[in-house]
């Protein structure tokens, strides 16, 4: 007699099924087992992975037993607990099919709903059609191909494993965009530089009663990977400080120490993301997921600075104001719309819709940027530099009259950053 297989752990059992039931007319070999513990019409009710998950399970447990036949190692030879005249009319069939199998491929592309412009370093992580899993990350074309595939379908999906606001795009829908793309092509892709991920991203406006741990509770998350997730720090100290200048709450715990969440917080937002998957994306095609950056509200910042900074008015002075998580990059330059003359020394220079994070303003000058200001510390409500908080209002308000003279510490340019700039 054939020997029976034991397996330690639920993947072991899935790993040796996976493959026999990807194989055409296996699923319904499979499905016909479990109807006799089922009832047939319960078992033709269950979709094709939850069928496979109560078999592995079945195995796992001991309600179904497997044996391999000796003659051959093959996957193709695994043999259900059929009756012996099915069993051996089935193992030709298999037989046939392994020599006239035709390998496939699958391609994922991601791009920018908005622009429609290819996503690169999104990092995937794809479940094969032979239940193997592993992570691929996205071209310069947005593109994931993966060849040498059996025929059948794939899982594609995301970590949120140290997931931040800065690295994560929200999911939109799968297919080719409708419409014409929105922007230029000197629009920086979402997400900027560095690896991506994508989820399912809630804009939640906090209510009275809730906290960071409840709203965390509601997706699977740990409260510490909400808060990180939202303003990059689990400490409480720094945690109360982004409550009340990017969630604006006002109220305090009854022993006074921390912010607490109330209806009235203006804006009262917090980003709360879900697990990204998608299942069933069938091999020999191309599989667009259309993704968007997450819409932070934001000021609008006018940066003014000394007209002709290189002392070249023959060439446009460029502007570049970028945070530390490469989240946000934007260059103005002298002669762009919107950049007007303050008096007859300056030049004041639009940022719109900035989000919150820390940045540096840089001048080009001669082909190579140098840095007049650092530690610039933007929120939703205010602009913070050299421990001076400037007010200002999100979403379409302009902030920054010019600000008061001060002192810059640690700026990479050999230039004094006051004879650029009046911040």
């Amino acid at each position: 007699t054939a020997p029976v297989l034991h397996f330690p752990s639920y993947d072991g059992a899935r790993g040796l099924v996976g493959p026999y039931a990807t194989r055409f007319g296996n699923d319904r070999v499979i499905r016909d087992v479990m109807a006799e513990g089922l009832g047939k019409p319960e078992a033709d009710r269950l979709a094709g992975p939850e069928v496979l998950d109560l078999f592995v399970r079945s195995v796992l447990h001991g309600g179904i037993r497997l044996a391999r036949r000796r003659l051959t190692d093959d996957p193709d030879d695994f043999v259900p607990p059929l009756k012996k005249a099915e069993a051996d009319g089935a193992a030709p069939a298999a037989a046939a099919r392994k020599k006239d199998k035709k390998k496939t491929w699958i391609k994922i592309k991601v791009i920018d709903d908005r622009s429609h412009r290819p996503v690169s370093g999104v990092r995937l992580r794809i479940t094969t059609p032979d239940g193997v899993e592993n992570f691929y990350t996205t071209s310069s074309e947005g593109m994931v191909r993966i060849d040498d595939l059996d025929p059948g379908t794939c899982d594609a999906a995301c970590d949120l494993k140290d997931a931040r606001l800065a690295d994560t795009l929200d999911f939109v829908a799968m297919g080719e965009p409708s419409g014409e793309p929105e922007g230029d092509d000197e629009d920086t892709p979402p997400g900027g530089g560095g690896l991506k991920r994508i989820a399912l991203v809630e804009v939640h406006k906090v209510k009275s009663g809730e906290s960071i741990k409840s709203l965390a509770d509601g997706v699977g998350l740990k409260w510490q990977d909400l808060a990180k997730f939202n303003w990059g720090t689990d400490v409480p100290d720094r945690i109360n400080e982004h409550l009340r200048d990017e969630v604006g709450c006002t109220k305090k715990t009854k022993d006074g120490y921390n912010y607490m969440f109330d209806e009235s917080d203006d804006p009262g937002i917090v980003y709360i993301p879900r697990k990204w998957t998608e299942s069933g994306l069938s091999t020999e095609t191309t599989h667009v997921v259309r993704v968007c950056a997450i819409n932070l509200a934001g000021l609008n910042l006018i940066i003014p600075l000394e007209i002709d900074l290189d002392d070249d008015p023959s060439v446009e002075d460029e502007i570049r104001l970028k945070d530390e998580a490469g989240r946000y990059e934007r260059v103005v330059k002298s002669g762009d719309p919107g950049v007007e003359p303050d008096g007859e020394a300056l030049l004041r220079y639009p940022f719109h819709d900035v989000p919150p994070g820390v940045y540096t303003v840089a001048v080009n000058l001669a082909g190579e940027w140098s840095v007049i200001l650092k530690d610039l510390q933007v929120t939703r409500t205010a602009a913070r530099y050299g421990g001076a908080s400037f007010e200002g209002s999100a979403s379409g308000e302009d902030f920054g009259s010019p600000l008061p003279d001060t002192e810059v510490d640690g700026a990479d340019s050999s230039e004094d950053p006051e004879d650029f700039c009046d911040l």
